[in-house]
């Protein structure tokens, strides 16, 4: 073994500007049998291999990193026996990426109305509330859809090379090839639930963003109008040079103010529209609070035991589990179909079926029973119910557990049903 193969070896690596790369995975590989010797991230831009039994037989190595800001090989690779690097560093040298890569989506809400609100700050637009009729099923909308009209979502892009340090010392011609592209920036869209199982492109739900007269729209910045089909939706927008990336975006969720009237009596939810124009972070459009939870709580105390006259420990069995499966769980199916919200009809379902269950217990006079049922048949958080579907279902789509929720709560176990002589309605 050469004597200087029984020493440590030492790697730095810089930039063409003679500046430590940070933050960079650095990869060592032995150059004659591609063994890895070192892939760890480098805080500094060093590191130091003193695995002498693993380098004894090393005669040479290159060194690649992972960093946005540069390309993964150096100007010139090294090797481990060289006599003017005894005890010193191999300095690796490497230039800035060619392309640029985007690395962040900002989104900020602008209004061209000005709309005062109770609750407003800096980043808060107000819309006039919609009025919904549950009696009727009538929505008047028409105030709320022309302020719509008026907003707009401001988008930039921002991208790997931003950040670079002496970012100055560019040279004008890499200064221009950067520009031209972004200049050349993509934008697209996917409006509904996300997959992340396949490629952004690959996606049927993936759309390019153009203007009205059907242009592609590109460009570092872009301004869409806010559209009367994203309400209630949530929305992905996604910045490209190339390939649209799940990590490379930012969402929206835009959920549409609404107050519910019935039988003369109005429900105000205070709702306001929400949005957090942080770079890095989702966008949020939102409330304080669903017009439709409020409703949905409603309906879950007008319809409980008590105000049906049913006494605590006052059935049998049969007699409870009947009450439960034919008059309570027919209910929830058809309140909850006045829930318009996804999420809030769900919630609704979870709920109300909770306290049909609470009342089903209460009102059975085999009280040993209802305490085993307790055990065995807990009633849930809403948290708990979620982890439970995810981990027992196998759904992790916040969509498929929300339609998973409102089909399990709308229906009873045959085999308790069976054992107690019950029959579904």
């Amino acid at each position: 073994m050469s004597k200087l193969n029984s020493e440590p070896i030492k790697i730095q690596i810089r930039d063409v500007n003679y500046n430590p790369i940070q933050n960079a995975t650095i990869k060592v590989i032995e150059r004659k049998t591609n063994k890895i010797l070192y892939n760890e991230e480098s805080l500094n831009g060093e590191v130091i291999l003193d695995d002498i039994e693993n380098l004894k037989s090393c005669h040479a190595f290159r060194v690649e990193i992972q960093h946005p800001h540069y390309k993964p090989a150096p100007k010139t690779n090294s090797s481990c026996v060289r006599e003017a690097h005894r005890g010193k560093y191999h300095t690796l040298e490497y230039h800035y990426q060619d392309k640029l890569l985007v690395s962040n989506v900002y989104a900020e809400v602008r209004e061209q109305i000005q709309n005062t609100c109770e609750d407003n700050n800096a980043n808060t637009i107000c819309l006039p509330k919609r009025i919904y009729d549950i009696d009727n099923h009538t929505l008047i909308e028409q105030e709320a859809l022309q302020a719509m009209n008026n907003l707009q979502i401001h988008l930039k892009a921002y991208y790997n090379q931003d950040t670079i340090p002496n970012k100055e010392k560019q040279s004008n011609e890499q200064k221009r090839i950067y520009q031209e592209q972004k200049k050349g920036t993509r934008w697209g869209i996917i409006i509904g639930s996300l997959d992340e199982s396949q490629p952004v492109k690959d996606s049927a739900a993936f759309q390019i963003l153009k203007n009205n007269d059907d242009y592609e729209l590109k460009g570092e910045e872009i301004i869409l109008n806010l559209k009367q089909e994203w309400l209630n939706q949530t929305i992905r927008i996604y910045a490209f040079i190339e390939n649209p990336n799940h990590k490379v975006g930012n969402t929206l969720y835009i959920y549409a103010p609404i107050e519910y009237k019935e039988e003369g009596l109005i429900d105000v939810s205070g709702y306001f529209l929400s949005i957090a124009g942080v770079m890095g972070k989702n966008l949020v459009i939102k409330g304080v609070r669903f017009a439709s939870e409020l409703q949905g709580n409603r309906y879950v105390r007008r319809e409980n035991r008590e105000s049906q006259g049913i006494a605590r420990e006052s059935l049998s069995n049969k007699e409870a589990r009947e009450w439960y499966v034919n008059t309570q769980l027919p209910k929830v199916k058809e309140l909850g179909s006045r829930i318009l919200t996804l999420e809030e009809r769900a919630k609704f379902h979870f709920n109300f079926r909770n306290q049909a269950k609470r009342d089903t217990r209460d009102a059975m006079k085999d009280r040993k029973k209802a305490e085993e049922l307790d055990k065995t048949d807990p009633i849930q958080t809403w948290e708990e119910w979620i982890e439970y579907v995810r981990k027992e279902k196998g759904l992790t789509n916040m969509e498929d557990i929300y339609n998973y929720t409102i089909e399990a709560s709308s229906r009873s176990r045959p085999s308790v049903n069976k054992s107690l002589g019950v029959v579904p309605k």
